[in-house]
């Protein structure tokens, strides 16, 4: 009799269990691992001290003087700013200094020239003279935005002779880009500004790239892809 007790309490024990099992909440039942998103993150974190070894290293052994960013997509990997925007009254450099970015303008000037061209507004093979009215005397009308875009255009400074015949050999000219710039503002009837700042919100592009470009962030910028000077 006791043994047939203890058999019916085992099993009621066992029945009880099975039913207390299948009342657990769905929440309760493990999430299969995103092994892909481990080993990503991990890479990530791996990167990240990579770079703070390496470029804090540059920092210190080279009195680096400036601000570095590295970007993984939009994820910020590592920044950091060392020493001084002005010497003269020792004025810390932040995360807000700005900086006189010359020629990395002309990178942004190509692509708005492409997006134009990808919009129907203009074709690389046009005449800048097309679209702009200095281009209209003789020795620069047969000048295209392809020459302009490849430093071919024989192009030194606005008023002056060519240096060559246009597409027939290389001169680095910013003058150039200066005309680049005008044209993306002539054929889209905006600044270059709003056009830069709309091309990095288009590609989700972190907001200090963003920002870059505002009317705000750049009163003391030099953009040689406008010709502007902002003080």
């Amino acid at each position: 009799m006791t043994q047939k007790i203890s058999s019916l309490l085992v099993f009621i024990l066992l029945v009880s269990g099975l039913i207390s099992c299948k009342n657990e909440p769905a929440s309760a039942i493990a999430q299969p691992i995103n092994k892909n998103a481990v080993i990503d993150s991990t890479i990530t974190a791996f990167q990240t001290t990579l770079l703070e070894q390496q470029i804090d290293s540059v920092f210190k052994k080279y009195d680096f003087n400036g601000s570095i960013a590295v970007f993984k997509d939009s994820l910020q990997l590592y920044r950091k700013e060392n020493g001084y925007s002005d010497f003269k009254t020792k004025t810390k450099m932040d995360s807000t200094t700005v900086f006189a970015i010359g020629s990395v303008s002309k990178q942004f000037t190509a692509v708005l020239i492409l997006l134009q061209m990808e919009q129907g507004n203009l074709n690389i093979t046009d005449k800048a003279s097309k679209y702009l009215k200095e281009f209209k005397l003789k020795e620069y009308e047969n000048i295209t935005i392809h020459q302009l875009l490849n430093h071919t255009s024989g192009l030194n400074m606005f008023g002056g002779k060519l240096m060559f015949r246009s597409g027939s050999d290389f001169f680095y000219s910013n003058d150039g880009f200066n005309a680049l710039g005008k044209i993306v503002e002539a054929v889209s009837g905006k600044s270059y500004d709003e056009n830069a700042q709309e091309l990095f919100k288009k590609q989700e592009c972190p907001i200090l790239l963003q920002q870059m470009f505002s009317k705000e962030r750049i009163l003391r910028a030099l953009i040689w892809a406008t010709g502007k000077v902002f003080r």
